[in-house]
């Protein structure tokens, strides 16, 4: 008789019985018999006890002068908490270009801002010597960029085939950024 099936049939019998054991015990616990008074007693107790222990041998009571520097500090901190300095705001916008392509008869162009989550508007604006387009959308923040709306534009409203420079502006009330980028028209 091959020994092996008999042995991989004992191994999955006895991975079973674990796996059951483990099981009754997750479904039968007990409520604890320590009252929550007493339970507060034990850690305010263990909290004393731990405090008449160093427990770190290089450790050292605080010098005179180390006192006197830590009160000065804290007398400096408390003086000046009615007196709050706003951060200084952000006035740059990071403009990231995604596609900015030819594909058949149109003209697709998509950005989005990376370092603000507020509402605004994106202007695209395409160049080419005294040739301007210039497209105005919305920019509406997510959960962690503010992608402006893309924009097509028929190949008809170019004038002329060749390099194009685009340039994506974003604003919003307090914010401001731009990227360029040069596509290819045929």
């Amino acid at each position: 008789m091959n020994k092996k099936p008999v042995s991989i049939l004992f191994v999955g019998a006895l991975c079973l019985a674990v796996a059951l054991w483990v099981l009754s015990q997750g479904s039968s616990k007990t409520t604890p018999t320590t009252s929550p008074q007493d339970a507060v007693e034990q850690t305010v107790q263990s909290q004393q006890n731990d405090d008449t222990v160093d427990k770190n041998p290089n450790s050292s009571a605080p010098t005179t002068e180390e006192k006197q520097a830590g009160d000065a500090i804290k007398q400096q901190d408390t003086g000046n908490e009615t007196q709050t300095t706003p951060a200084p705001a952000q006035d740059t916008a990071t403009v990231i270009i995604v596609d900015a392509a030819q594909y058949g008869q149109e003209i697709e162009a998509r950005a989005f801002v990376s370092d603000a989550l507020q509402d605004g508007t994106c202007t695209y604006r395409f160049e080419r010597g005294n040739e301007t387009i210039e497209k105005t959308v919305d920019a509406f923040a997510d959960a962690s960029t503010t992608p402006c709306v893309n924009v097509f534009v028929p190949r008809s409203e170019f004038g002329s085939a060749g390099e194009w420079t685009m340039t994506v502006t974003y604003a919003s009330g307090i914010l401001e950024g731009s990227a360029s980028k040069t596509l290819l028209l045929e």
